[in-house]
């Protein structure tokens, strides 16, 4: 997991071999963008454009991808992201290939560690790494969000 701000993505770039344009692509973002996916190098990279309200910490699952890295970028708003290793979680059924998911319970069964994502912070999960998005920092509120998928 990677935590950090939009002026400092240059030090990833060669993290991974997609980053680099997952970057060039969150760099000049418009904020205005409508939701939805882009591709930006077919079902290897995309982008997609989220709208949405935080809701409390208990009323969203824990997830983990197989396929894709997400980079998660908060253009607007601000929320809470949990994250901790997938052996802390009990599964809720068997991994979803279409959707590139495995969904777990609620709560964790171990610890966890809260980023706080503000306007031009983005951080990455690797396959594998366990997170929970979308919470809400004491009281809800609009994010804009670009979720960035590169094919691991």
């Amino acid at each position: 997991m990677i935590f950090d701000t939009i002026d400092k993505a240059f030090a990833y770039k060669a993290a991974h071999p997609c980053f680099e344009q997952a970057f060039e692509y969150l760099s000049r973002f418009n904020p205005d963008t409508p939701n939805g996916k882009y591709e930006i190098e077919g079902e290897n990279i995309f982008a997609l454009v989220q709208r949405y309200s935080t809701l409390p910490e208990a009323e969203i699952q824990w997830e983990t991808h197989r396929r894709y890295s997400d980079i998660q970028y908060v253009a607007s708003g601000n929320e809470k992201i949990l994250f901790t290793q997938s052996h802390n979680l009990q599964s809720l059924g068997p991994y979803n290939s279409d959707r590139d998911v495995e969904k777990y319970e609620k709560q964790g069964l171990g610890y966890s560690s809260v980023l706080i994502m503000t306007p031009k912070s983005f951080c990455i999960f690797e396959p594998g790494e366990a997170h929970k998005p979308s919470c809400s920092i004491n009281p809800s509120e609009r994010v804009t969000k670009v979720v960035i998928k590169c094919r691991f």
